[in-house]
């Protein structure tokens, strides 16, 4: 298929999901604006907002909530209400809330967004109506226009009676004789300057004042009103917002905002600007923000474009300046700026705090299913777009559009050979749709009617009908996909300002964490962050075998690791046997794929990281620095007991030796004692009494004086060097009376003393 038929049809799905979606909340919106339209006419509002207090603000503000006029259609109502008698605050309050919601934008939002914005949208118009209304009445005071004239014969009159005077912003609203006109003005509406096309304006009234339809019961005329009159006012901007939002699901790829730098305050700043000259109908501006959000801009962005949108644009802002005067245009543009903007920053937390997701919108056209109700209020809408677009003759404004728009170059846009062009390459591109091309590696299946008609393995075309008869399907089976578990992408910061991105960061960060962490065999709790490689190997078993093979493969990865896990230790599957983990997983995870015929192959299993999970990984640290620092303590002391006990065997074994050293010398010494004792005995022995004379001598020797000692030596004539001879007395040896004696040893004057 070519990318001319491809975006065509993608573009045109698009739009189908739109009208679909929303089909049947605008049709009940339409019918609940067409009575509101028929019981509340334009004077019972007008004689209620003529005060100039906070209650008639009040009031124009909680009026213009429910009721059905787009903004070229509260143009005229806000006069007729100025003149009427309205105060300008009053004035300014309806000419807000009016465009800004209505019954038909409110099952818009519902059917195309989500409740909370539901909900905020009417109470966001009413507080934006109600500031300005008091701001004006406060401080724009002595702030008049041109048109800002008393009740006159046209106050009451319907608004065809002034339209010529305001140009109206529709083309109902023009002169109703066919007056040709040769260049078309620009205006609100597209529709509003087809001079030749002659509506009623008793058909068509602005101004709402159906008091004077009659024909049928309320029923029937708010049905007449609601598919007539009102519809006219929206069709070409329904058509214009439509084709936008088809545009921006197509165009615009996933997360685009989130990565232009449209979030926070410049995100809401880019949308007013964008919104405040901008004209866009509450009810068509809301497909838009829809596709918006889903493509990634917050929710207060959003909800600034939805506000500022429908209630500023051009034409708008002029008759508000003729009407009220400049000083009130000043308080109406610096009051929406400033209660959008404070209101979009007020979404922004509120979508963290009821924990939704703005981008989690239906905007896919492949992933819409739509049911019966669905279906029929889709086809019935378009049908009556479409005819409101015929009976308006849209297509000549658009013609008209395209002479204006190539006048500068000369170049007449409608001309016939134009036309045959542009027919041809749009019918060349719907003819591409019919052709669909196979590349390498590539398995192609052609659908008609819930059915596969044809597919192709192999590269080349493959014809078939074009779209939407037939649609394709295609699928890669040579690319090598990858699925990852518990792996954290994302860069959390906790000090940034956009609490919707952190909120959704945490969100992401916690089911990652949670689809990583698994339970061991002792029962403790490990993460484990992995990644399955696989490639698709039956294109047809994996499209039409199941409706989400992808999210099918995970879980089966998930079962496969857990239940391998749940059989090993923990030691195991950190540092003991990682390799054996990862093989055990792959074939577990094989046979399941097998048995469950996905038509996928399993290419391998990745461990990515094995750690305790974060939430107790500081515990599981602080038991592990507890559990180093024991060991270490264990070893630091056991090396000082072993220190400590070789100390003391070696001071043990010294005080040994010493002891043994010592006994040997006191062994030795008493043995030498001993055997001088022996030997003085045997001498003593021999000698016959010889030691108990020395004995005698050497006492006599201490207890006598020198004179006595001298005295006494001549009587015993002993000389100083004596000795004991053991044996028979020599012939030199002198009798005594103690004995023999005879002179050599000096050691004996231990016993005798000096006999000198």
């Amino acid at each position: 298929m070519g990318e001319i038929g491809q975006f065509l049809a993608d573009w045109l799905s698009a739009l189908w999901m739109v009208l679909a979606e929303s089909g049947p909340f605008l049709l009940v919106g339409f019918v609940i604006a067409g009575v509101l339209a028929i019981v509340i006419p334009a004077q019972w509002i007008a004689r209620r907002l003529g005060g100039d207090d906070v209650k008639s603000v009040a009031t124009a503000s909680i009026i213009g909530v429910p009721v059905p006029l787009c903004s070229c259609s509260v143009i005229p109502t806000a006069t007729q209400l100025r003149r009427s008698g309205a105060s300008k605050g009053a004035t300014t309050a309806f000419l807000i809330s009016t465009p800004e919601t209505g019954i038909d934008s409110i099952g818009a939002t519902w059917a195309l967004m989500d409740p909370l914005m539901t909900v905020i949208r009417p109470l966001a118009a009413f507080v934006t109506a109600f500031a300005a209304g008091i701001a004006v009445n406060l401080f724009g005071k002595g702030s008049t226009g041109p048109l800002d004239q008393p009740e006159t014969a046209t106050a009451l009159a319907p608004p065809a009676a002034f339209g010529e005077d305001d140009q109206g912003c529709c083309a109902h609203m023009a002169t109703p004789e066919p007056e040709p006109a040769p260049e078309p003005e620009a205006s609100c509406c597209a529709h509003e300057t087809v001079a030749p096309i002659s509506v009623s304006t008793a058909d068509h009234d602005h101004a709402h004042d159906h008091a004077g339809e009659t024909k049928g019961n309320l029923f029937q005329r708010a049905i007449r009103y609601a598919f007539g009159t009102l519809l006219d006012d929206l069709t070409p901007w329904f058509l214009i917002g439509f084709a936008i939002s088809g545009l921006i699901v197509v165009a615009v790829p996933a997360g685009f905002f989130n990565g232009a730098g449209l979030s926070g305050w410049t995100g809401m700043l880019t949308m007013l600007i964008a919104g405040v000259p901008l004209y866009v109908c509450a009810t068509a501006s809301t497909p838009i923000a829809a596709a918006m959000m889903a493509k990634g801009l917050e929710p207060g962005a959003a909800i600034v474009f939805l506000l500022a949108g429908p209630a500023t644009n051009v034409a708008t802002m002029l008759v508000v300046k003729n009407l009220l005067g400049k000083r009130t245009l000043v308080l109406y543009l610096t009051s929406i700026a400033i209660m959008s903007l404070a209101i979009g920053a007020l979404v922004n937390r509120l979508y963290p705090m009821f924990g939704l997701d703005p981008t989690a919108m239906d905007v896919d056209p492949a992933m819409m299913e739509h049911g019966v109700i669905s279906t029929i209020a889709g086809i019935t809408l378009g049908v009556l777009l479409l005819r409101s677009a015929w009976r308006l003759r849209l297509d000549r404004r658009f013609g008209a559009w395209l002479r204006k728009a190539g006048a500068p170059v000369g170049l007449d846009l409608t001309a016939w050979p134009m036309k045959v062009a542009a027919a041809a390459l749009v019918l060349f591109g719907y003819a591409s749709t019919a052709v669909t091309t196979a590349g390498p590696g590539e398995t192609v299946f052609i659908e008609q009617f819930g059915r596969i008609a044809a597919s192709r393995t192999t590269p080349g075309p493959l014809f078939h009908a074009p779209w939407p008869i037939a649609t394709k399907r295609r699928v890669s089976t040579s690319e090598v996909h990858s699925l990852e578990f518990g792996v954290e992408r994302l860069d959390l910061d906790d000090s940034s300002t956009d609490a919707l991105a952190l909120k959704e960061a945490r969100a992401e960060l916690k089911k990652v964490r949670e689809e990583a962490e698994m339970l061991t065999g002792e029962g403790w709790i490990v993460s484990i962050a992995y990644a399955v490689q696989y490639r698709v190997s039956d294109g047809r078993s994996w499209l039409y075998g199941q409706s989400e093979p992808e999210e099918l493969l995970r879980r089966l990865a998930q079962e496969s690791i857990r239940q391998i896990a749940a059989k090993r230790t923990t030691e195991d599957i950190l540092v003991g046997n990682s390799a054996g983990f990862r093989r055990a997983t792959e074939e577990r995870l094989a046979r399941s794929m097998a048995a469950a015929e996905i038509g996928a192959e399993l290419v391998g299993v990745e461990l990515l990281s094995v750690h305790a999970p974060p939430a107790v990984h500081l515990a599981y640290r602080n038991v592990a620095s507890a559990l180093v620092e024991r060991e270490t303590t264990i070893t630091e002391k056991e090396a000082r007991a072993i220190e400590m006990v070789s100390l003391a065997r070696t001071e043990a074994t010294d005080t040994l030796q010493q002891a043994e050293s010592a006994a040997a010398a006191r062994r030795g010494l008493a043995e030498a004692t001993a055997t001088a004792f022996e030997s003085l005995a045997t001498v003593d022995s021999e000698s016959e009494g010889a030691i108990q004379h020395l004995m005698m001598l050497d006492a006599e020797k201490r207890a006598l004086t020198a004179p006595e000692r001298s005295q006494a030596s001549r009587y015993f004539a002993i000389s100083p060097h004596i000795r004991i001879i053991r044996g028979a007395p020599t012939g030199d040896s002198r009798t005594g009376p103690g004995g023999d004696f005879g002179i050599d040893d000096p050691r004996d004057r231990t016993f005798r003393g000096d006999a000198r």
